[in-house]
């Protein structure tokens, strides 16, 4: 081959893997603003709208095409995704991303729906929904075959609770992340949740058994009070502590204390919160 010959296709091969990057980013971007677009629809809509459940199941499916574009992963999606009419939280290492956003449904229950997405080493993208109820409505559209789980399972008697911070807990042998987050129940009735997911080669185990309950162990602990009620539901990632403060009231778990307000903590050991 002539060198003349050689070097156009060099330069052929190299204007080609330069702009399959480009590509790939416009790509996103132009996924982005298609995200937007629903969102900005779904979160705006009001109780007279007839779609306004199917604009909410539009938002997964928004989201989901987003971590499905090529090498999404390989971008500063912090700052690309960010929108203030959903939540987004992410572990450290990225390889788990939660998103919240309003279900729609227009009641005192002001449920969220939400979006896990897992960046399995073993197995590649995984995409977990949860409808926050809306999957029960004859106007939902979402189609659930593209999704493996309906997280809804993830502490199913408080569904709808908006997720807003993530933790990862000192286990020596898995990978176990905290949820904390809230849930309005009624126009006096709030809560604080906390859950525990487990990261693992087949998916996201949200049946993790890291609180001791009366109807055996489970995933989740909450707080239930009148709004305004609960003082204190947070965690230190320094001592490994979960800790809570209530004032008593008709709202409130049952208590042995005879104060007004009720205090508790529990550590996680490596395996549970005791």
């Amino acid at each position: 081959m002539k060198p003349l010959s050689i070097f156009l296709l060099l330069n052929v091969t190299f204007l080609t893997q330069a702009q399959t990057p480009n590509k790939n980013f416009n790509t996103l971007l132009a996924t982005i603003d298609t995200l937007r677009a629903v969102v900005n629809s779904a979160t705006s809509a009001s109780s007279e709208d007839t779609l306004a459940v199917y604009k909410s199941d539009r938002v997964a499916t928004a989201l989901a095409g987003v971590f499905r574009c090529r090498q999404a992963f390989t971008y500063n999606l912090d700052s690309l995704l960010l929108n203030e009419r959903y939540y987004m939280v992410h572990t450290q290492n990225k390889q788990l991303w939660m998103f919240c956003w309003t279900a729609n449904n227009f009641g005192t229950f002001q449920m969220s729906c939400h979006l896990f997405v897992y960046n399995n080493p073993q197995k590649g993208l995984q995409l977990y929904i949860d409808q926050g109820g809306n999957r029960e409505n004859e106007t939902a559209t979402i189609n659930y075959n593209d999704y493996l789980f309906n997280a809804s399972q993830l502490c199913n008697e408080y569904r709808g609770a908006w997720f807003s911070e993530i933790y990862r807990l000192p286990s020596s042998k898995n990978k176990l992340y905290l949820l904390i987050g809230s849930v309005v129940g009624c126009a006096t009735c709030c809560e604080k949740v906390a859950a525990v997911v487990e990261l693992t080669s087949d998916g996201i185990n949200f049946s993790y058994p890291a609180f001791s309950s009366e109807n055996g162990n489970s995933p989740c602990f909450s707080v239930d009070a009148r709004c305004g009620n609960i003082e204190a539901f947070d965690y230190n990632p320094k001592t490994g502590t979960l800790r809570y403060s209530y004032i008593k009231g008709d709202a409130t778990p049952d208590s042995e204390s005879d104060s007004e307000k009720v205090r508790g903590s529990m550590r996680f050991n490596g395996v549970a919160f005791y």
